[in-house]
């Protein structure tokens, strides 16, 4: 019985390289920030995003960075609007759950951000190896993302200033 997934093994089917390679890209960002190392004994698998996320507000802020190059990645090699919308849900909410202290370490370890939009570019992929159409990202979307991002560092910096300015001075007015 042959897999209904077209995905397995090498990813898509040839003849489309630049998917080829968004694939490939993904998957391995995704191992490598989200489940590259295994706990003995246990089930759980963390990555640099856990790690990075240690340290306070920039931590975070490097590590939805590197996750939004998914993102812009995948605008490029031509995902709808709708995807890249829900990949910048998975990464706002990862940053914002990371500016938590002590709490938002532990959600790092069960919210892995980039292996939920590595689960979409490849749902996408198949959707688009099944129907094979050329669709584009429009450039509206991708200005929209970019804002949306600019705008969680700005909310992200905004947070830390006021975090930083009633450990530090006391002032919580």
């Amino acid at each position: 019985m042959s897999d209904p997934n077209p995905l397995t093994d090498r990813g898509v089917p040839a003849g489309n390289d630049q998917h080829r390679r968004l694939l490939a890209r993904v998957r391995r960002l995704a191992k490598w920030l989200d489940t590259a190392v295994a706990v003995p004994g246990t089930r759980i698998r963390f990555g640099l995003d856990a790690v990075i996320g240690l340290v306070p507000v920039a931590g975070d802020l490097f590590s939805a960075a590197i996750s939004s190059w998914l993102i812009w990645s995948s605008a490029k090699a031509g995902a709808p609007p709708a995807l890249l919308l829900r990949m910048l849900r998975n990464v706002v909410l990862d940053a914002l759950a990371g500016l938590v202290p002590v709490l938002g370490d532990l959600l790092d370890l069960a919210f892995r951000s980039n292996v939920m939009n590595m689960k979409l570019v490849e749902g996408w992929l198949v959707e688009e190896t099944r129907e094979a159409p050329s669709r584009r990202s429009s450039v509206w979307l991708l200005s929209l993302l970019a804002l949306a991002i600019l705008l969680l560092f700005v909310v992200l910096a905004i947070a830390a200033a006021r975090l930083l300015d009633l450990l530090i001075l006391g002032n919580a007015g």
